[in-house]
């Protein structure tokens, strides 16, 4: 997975405007519930963009050793004889597959937790322990969340993208080999002429 330390201080930068010293009458156990909770859908968010990176690289390896044994048998028989449309499909959707999961692969990094920045800000404008909760609840765990979303809706998509681009290459393969073998011509279709 596809991790990140990027620093906030400029999302943390305007938060004396927005926080400022005198914060809300609001109370500090609620807001450790809140940022716990949050955690928790954060660590889940995180385990989701480490699945969606797994099944990427499964997708991969899974294109590459079809491709392999492709080349292999194709080193072996006369590649003029099987070299038709639906071979040429099949090769290309391979491919296009292997670079869907790539792209999903190496897609937006995500935030794994509090920053540097953020350690330093509360130590300089001397955060009391509420507003340290905001920031560390609004302006971290709700906003990295958001931001693991965006990355699992977008992995998602290029590997599904992905997975279709592989089943198109079997049954482009399949086809590719029915018509080099014309099985059509003359295992099917002639029985069944004859019959007529």
């Amino acid at each position: 997975m596809t991790t990140e330390k990027t620093d906030s201080r400029n999302t943390a930068a305007d938060s004396d405007s927005e926080i400022g010293s005198d914060t809300p009458d609001l109370n500090p156990k609620t807001l450790k519930l809140l940022r716990d909770d949050l955690q928790r859908t954060h660590q889940e968010s995180l385990t989701n963009v480490g699945e969606l990176s797994t099944k990427a690289t499964r997708i991969i390896q899974l294109n590459g050793l079809v491709l392999t044994i492709l080349a292999s048998v194709a080193s072996q028989i006369t590649l003029s004889e099987y070299l038709n449309f639906g071979s040429l499909i099949s090769v290309s959707a391979f491919v296009c597959s292997i670079l869907l999961a790539g792209i999903a692969f190496r897609n937006k990094p995500v935030k794994t937790g509090p920053q540097k920045s953020l350690a330093e800000d509360t130590i300089e404008k001397n955060f009391s322990e509420t507003q340290y909760l905001l920031q560390v609840t609004y302006r971290g765990y709700a906003e990295w969340i958001e931001e693991a979303d965006q990355v699992i809706t977008e992995r998602a998509k290029f590997i599904q993208w992905a997975i279709y681009s592989f089943i198109l290459g079997i049954l482009a393969l399949l086809a590719g080999i029915v018509l080099s073998l014309d099985i059509c011509n003359y295992s099917i279709c002639q029985p069944m002429m004859s019959l007529l």
